[in-house]
């Protein structure tokens, strides 16, 4: 169990068997007079809706602009429409058979779980901002590669399934998992449950609303154009986690806050 649950239901000595794993022994008893002391901050500060939707002063403002903005980049990237779509997707760009089709699918599924698994394994190695940054420009460039794909070679449905491939893989490497991960990070404590209810319903809302809209823009700009669309949402996604996500990887959620001050 994390040491700020245990601590919170006055199991100190089991919180420090935890600390003890991941922090030097010297250091123990500072990180937990640090994790008293926000949680009696936290229990003086009632949090409302408000709080999140309007935060007051500056550094919480900061931190839910970042949480909600992460869960914003996972779904405005298009990958609803890649998961409810796909064999569309994967019978416009040219395979031709049912069977083909098929294939496809399973493969695009299995392709997301395992770069799920890889992300799992690299989350804490390389840390949170790299794999978001290295996710995102990834996506972009697979987007990018089979709108031109659609525009210019028509005749090559195997490049346009490769792009698509990679823009899967790419979600599930670095945004897709993320977007569950940072919230709980950077979120303030007082206002972390009400904090990842309102990111996970940014989720859900920004997820229907691409699925709704998929087809009508298709129809619109073109499957090219599209996918061209995401790409730049994609794009835009590498300037925001530049400004905005620090890297917290390693650090206690006292030093995260200090990170927005």
């Amino acid at each position: 169990e994390p040491p700020r649950w245990l601590m919170s239901r006055g199991r100190d000595e089991e919180a420090a068997a935890v600390l003890m794993q991941v922090t030097r022994a010297s250091e123990i008893n500072k990180a937990m007079n640090e994790i008293h002391e926000a949680q009696k901050q936290e229990s003086q500060q009632g949090a409302s809706w408000l709080d999140v939707l309007c935060p007051q002063d500056g550094k919480a403002r900061r931190m839910v602009f970042t949480g909600l903005g992460v869960a914003l980049l996972s779904q405005i990237t298009g990958v609803e429409a890649a998961t409810y779509y796909s064999d569309i997707i994967l019978m416009q760009v040219g395979l031709s058979t049912q069977q083909e089709v098929f294939i496809g699918t399973i493969l695009i599924g299995i392709v997301k779980v395992s770069f799920v698994v890889v992300a799992a394994y690299l989350v804490d190695k390389m840390g949170r901002r790299p794999l978001l940054l290295i996710s995102c420009l990834m996506m972009s460039a697979c987007l990018y590669t089979f709108a031109v794909a659609a525009w210019f070679f028509a005749h090559a449905p195997y490049l346009k399934v490769a792009a698509f491939m990679g823009f899967v893989s790419s979600f599930s490497l670095g945004v897709g998992p993320m977007a569950y991960i940072i919230p709980a990070e950077v979120f303030p404590m007082r206002l972390r449950g009400k904090g990842m209810s309102m990111a996970m319903l940014v989720c859900r809302l920004v997820s229907s609303l691409v699925a709704i809209t998929y087809l009508s823009l298709q129809s619109a700009l073109t499957q090219g154009g599209v996918h061209m669309f995401y790409a730049t949402m994609c794009a835009l996604g590498i300037v925001f986690v530049c400004r905005c996500v620090p890297e917290t990887k390693g650090k206690s959620l006292e030093q995260v806050e200090a990170l927005f001050a």
